[in-house]
């Protein structure tokens, strides 16, 4: 069990320089819109979507590259 909370913690470490990273290309965001609760990666891309303008696919894309630049595993919905 304690194994399984390090790393829920570590990836919610992880994902939060993801979301610094989107804050810095798109500074109109807010925190509230990078860390709302229990958002799932698609919540996120959808709030981005509206947020940005930018399409769906440059948004995945965009996240994929922080995450191979971090080595991160796909975000699964936990904050």
């Amino acid at each position: 069990m304690r194994l399984a909370l390090m790393e829920m913690e570590k990836l919610n470490d992880e994902w939060h320089v993801i979301r610094v990273c989107l804050k810095w290309k798109w500074p109109d965001l807010s925190v509230d819109d990078l860390h709302g609760n229990e958002r799932s990666e698609e919540e996120l891309i959808d709030l981005l979507e509206n947020r940005t303008g930018e399409t769906r696919e440059c948004l995945q894309t965009t996240i994929s590259s922080y995450r191979t630049a971090l080595d991160l595993p796909r975000f699964a919905g936990v904050e």
